[in-house]
């Protein structure tokens, strides 16, 4: 039974790796459904992450040790989080961070063993340097594109039911399960809302603007401040984003990036690494025999 099990995680390893090796993927994201659209894959994501770290240290330390796999794995992981990061919402670049997180760590405990193989060296290298070009994690593309398109489709939603005062809450309450509105919530008329959209713009525009300064901690620190006082409208005070914590979580990765590519540039794989198993032939490959 054990046997088994090992037999199928080694299989579910392979195909994560393979896969992990296309340029781009489609995760089947229905986000026309707005705030209802569901993001099962990231859960998958952070288990298959974790799945080929396991793989890799069962490689690592196998009675015929297996550098060159642990190696694969973990630039399998880098390119998942390149994948990941591709839905551009806020949520799926923190996951798409937490996985080269863990890859950049993964990647440290080889160079620490001298147990990293001159390939996987190179091909890590290779793909934490594409990390490192502008918004790799889509960080600022989620806030630009995902989330203003997410709070555009929450207010049209709630735009088609202002005629009528209670439907207008009842419809925002709809999206705020954990603070719902009072009666009294302010119902905006044509052209109440119309100012109230450019508001939401204006938003956006200064959270993409300060998220690349210098000083961008403070200055998107403000800017949630005066989102919180209603300064860039009402649906925005209610709905926009906090992106704190995204910015936080950018600036480490990046900071963890930078540190694995200097551990990297400055190690040179040893001479009695243990040699690779022979490549599985193609019908090994489709699973025909064992």
């Amino acid at each position: 039974m054990a046997v088994n099990a090992l037999a199928d995680v080694t299989d579910v390893a392979d195909m994560l790796i393979r896969a992990s090796r296309k340029p781009n993927a489609d995760w089947g994201v229905e986000y026309s459904r707005g705030p209802g659209a569901l993001l099962p894959e990231l859960a998958l994501i952070r288990f298959s992450a974790r799945l080929l770290r396991t793989t890799a240290s069962a490689a690592l330390y196998a009675q015929r040790p297996d550098v060159r796999r642990a190696g694969e794995c973990v630039v399998a992981s880098l390119r998942m989080a390149r994948h990941a990061s591709e839905q551009r919402t806020l949520i799926s670049s923190l996951v798409s961070a937490a996985v080269a997180n863990m890859a950049c760590e993964d990647t440290q405990s080889l160079v620490a063993l001298n147990r990293l193989d001159a390939t996987s060296r190179d091909e890590i290298l290779r793909e934490l340097r594409a990390l490192q070009q502008p918004d790799a994690l889509r960080f600022r593309a989620a806030i630009n594109e995902g989330e203003r398109s997410m709070l555009r489709w929450i207010t049209d939603a709630v735009q088609a039911e202002r005629g009528d005062p209670k439907r207008v809450i009842s419809a925002l309450n709809a999206l705020l399960s954990d603070k719902p509105l009072k009666p009294a919530a302010k119902v905006l008329d044509e052209q109440q809302f119309a100012a109230d959209l450019t508001k939401q713009t204006a938003l956006f525009d200064a959270l993409v603007e300060a998220w690349a300064a210098a000083n961008a901690d403070e200055r998107l620190a403000a800017i949630e401040k005066q989102a919180e006082s209603g300064e860039f409208g009402y649906f925005a005070k209610i709905f926009g984003p906090t992106v704190s914590r995204a910015k936080a979580g950018e600036t480490k990765t990046l900071a963890a990036i930078a540190n694995t590519i200097n551990a990297i540039e400055n190690y040179t794989p040893p001479n009695d690494l243990p040699p690779a198993p022979p490549t599985k032939s193609i019908i090994e490959e489709l699973g025909l025999i064992r």
